[in-house]
């Protein structure tokens, strides 16, 4: 078949296929040098057992929509509701993630495959469960061969044991290394302690060591793993699975972290707050498809926006509120998927081109927009304009923006405002208002009891 579409700016390190869209359906094309590899895998018992334990996103072979001028295959996979990144990922999310790539590689060597990459970008999350999304890693299995070792490593461990003994922040090194994080640099930054864990000792320590600028592929520990027998190979990814799963936190608190219980709510204007979001929700005329709670903290709030749109993705700065509401929701299994996000300073585009992974502006499309009690950390904490925060919430806003506005007289402001000059002149509710109707119809304003606080549902006017 003819390329009918370029490949996704994200899709051109694999030779065997890439993805593209076309009328803004996401499609992947296999290439006549990776049929052998995929019809192999579509055609195993492997394929359809990691799709019935909800491993691997589904597709579809809509082939016969093309047409063929070669013996490429075109497949449409089940699509995502919201593409993350694992530096917007909190601990236990990533954990998840690195788990389902073992098992699945697990498996894959029973059935006589082993993946070709463990990439962290090949697992996205769907509300709070991962998905391994790439059909083409999926490869016949070499006796003793598994090449993506030092990346599962890079990709996984190496972040999840930076963030338990180290500090959770450095994290965002993915952010730098889009390949994973050295193994050299997770090595420096890892505390002496960690020389005394053997897991840790073979799979950074010394594996580091064998770490070139390049990344040789003929450094000696890989080829010790290359030389290994499938039995042995089964025992290694065993090991890093076993001990991925002892990896857990400790009890860290933050400033975030039990906001609802630091701040001056009673628990009626909480309760308050809760019924007013409630009536918002009902005033909106259908439900939504996918929702965001900037702001979401351990997610009070975005459980009531919940039962209105199917998925709502809850941002926060906060690693260990989103930690939290991670693990909550995984239990309940709401349709919540927590991540973290800077407003001030949220995810940018990088890769090749800056091009492979998309801004977090580039990547949002929301039905509604929540953002309650953050106003001011924008505007006063940041110096952030109040018209460019209207602006950038009308730019990921495709219908409703439910937002509070905290007055100058609110303790939170007041506290801001006691180590610093007051310079804003211009937040008032009264410029709130004016800078948010320049892009959005006012629907609703409610304020909040005995408060400084005001609730308003905004609508996109259908016009834009």
């Amino acid at each position: 078949m003819n390329k009918p579409f370029s490949p996704h700016p994200a899709s051109f390190r694999d030779p065997a296929g890439f993805i593209f869209i076309r009328n803004d359906v996401l499609y992947r094309q296999i290439n006549p040098s990776g049929l052998s590899d995929y019809q192999g895998f579509v055609d195993s018992k492997l394929y359809k057992e990691l799709t019935n334990r909800n491993w691997l996103i589904p597709h579809q072979d809509v082939t016969s929509d093309f047409a063929s001028a070669d013996e490429s295959v075109v497949i449409k996979p089940q699509l995502i509701p919201y593409v993350s990144y694992p530096y917007e990922w909190c601990f236990s999310q990533l954990k998840a993630a690195a788990l389902l790539t073992l098992n699945i590689q697990l498996l894959s060597l029973q059935h006589g495959f082993s993946l070709k990459d463990a990439s962290a970008y090949n697992v996205q999350f769907v509300d709070c469960a991962p998905f391994f999304i790439d059909t083409l890693s999926f490869a016949a299995y070499s006796e003793g061969h598994w090449p993506a070792y030092r990346q599962f490593c890079q990709h996984f461990l190496a972040p999840l044991l930076l963030i338990k003994h180290t500090d959770f922040r450095l994290m965002s090194l993915a952010n730098n290394y889009i390949d994973g994080i050295p193994l050299d640099l997770a090595s420096k930054l890892l505390p002496r302690r960690t020389w005394l864990s053997l897991s840790a000792l073979m799979h950074i320590h010394l594996h580091a060591n064998s770490q070139s600028r390049y990344a040789d592929v003929r450094a000696k520990p890989l080829a010790k793993v290359q030389s290994m027998s499938r039995q042995k190979l089964i025992a290694l990814i065993e090991n890093l699975k076993n001990y991925v799963e002892t990896l857990e936190l400790g009890q860290r608190q933050t400033e975030w972290g039990n906001y609802y219980h630091n701040n001056d709510y009673d628990d009626g204007q909480a309760q308050q707050k809760g019924d007013i979001l409630k009536g918002f929700c009902e005033q909106m005329t259908a439900t939504l498809g996918l929702a965001a709670d900037i702001g979401s903290n351990s997610g009070y709030y975005t459980k009531i926006i919940s039962d209105k749109a199917r998925h709502v993705v809850a941002f926060d700065i906060d690693f260990q509120a989103i930690e939290y509401l991670y693990r909550d929701a995984k239990e309940t299994g709401n349709n919540i998927l927590p991540l973290l996000l800077d407003l001030t300073n949220p995810s940018p585009a990088i890769g090749w081109g800056n091009d492979e992974r998309s801004s977090f502006f580039q990547r949002a499309n929301f039905d509604t927009v929540v953002m309650l009690a953050i106003i001011h950390h924008l505007v006063i904490g940041n110096n952030v304009p109040m018209a460019k925060v209207a602006e950038s919430l009308f730019q990921i806003c495709d219908q409703y923006l439910v937002i509070e506005f905290v007055g100058k007289q609110d303790s939170q402001v007041k506290r801001m405002l006691s180590t610093r000059e007051d310079i804003f002149t211009d937040y008032s509710s009264e410029s709130f208002e004016k800078h948010f109707t320049d892009y959005f119809s006012l629907r609703s304003r409610v304020p909040l009891d005995n408060s400084q606080r005001v609730m308003y549902l905004f609508e996109k006017p259908a016009s834009n």
